[in-house]
């Protein structure tokens, strides 16, 4: 098997010579920098979407100058220069694959994931469960203290009441 610069054609070239800036072609990149402007460079918040865009137009610039080295090149410096530039440019390429996945996937888990957060947050904050549950045991409290109240009125005897209250006893079981 011919060896890399055999097989393209590329002679006695040093690509330690090529400069990125001038042999390689970043059209997608240069038209993004210029409808969004630098300026979002410089700011903070918006770096990070600002180099998400540049390297999917990274990945852009890497395919144009991949499909360009199947051509026939004239000199061996544009031959060297689009397989050095396209292979170079290539993170941007893996960048928007990966992206376009991942971006994926979190729309696919997304109702699993919501499901299971409303389910966590639910079990490890149970206020309201807990408000609704004390709220019905002192409703049972005060109505067992009203009926106590008002057979002490009517005279009938402590006891029977006590009993006739309680779930788990009978009244006729004395």
């Amino acid at each position: 098997m011919d060896d890399f610069k055999t097989y393209y054609g590329l002679g006695n070239l040093n690509i330690d010579d090529l400069e990125f800036e001038k042999a390689c072609r970043s059209d997608a990149v240069k038209s993004v920098l210029g409808a969004l402007g630098q300026d979002w460079a410089s700011n903070s918040i918006t770096t990070a979407p600002f180099g998400a865009i540049l390297r999917v137009a990274e990945g852009i610039d890497s395919l144009q100058n991949l499909a360009t080295s199947g051509a026939d090149l004239p000199t061996e410096v544009e031959r060297g220069a689009v397989i050095l530039c396209g292979l170079s440019q290539l993170g941007g390429l893996i960048f928007s694959i990966l992206a376009i996945i991942v971006g994926m996937a979190l729309c696919i888990c997304a109702p699993v994931g919501s499901a299971l957060a409303l389910y966590l947050f639910r079990l490890l904050n149970q206020t309201e469960e807990a408000s609704t549950a004390r709220n019905l045991r002192i409703d049972k409290l005060l109505k067992e203290r009203r009926v106590l109240m008002e057979s002490e009125e009517k005279g009938v005897d402590k006891q029977t009441v006590r009993l006739e209250s309680e779930p788990f006893l009978s009244a006729s079981g004395v």
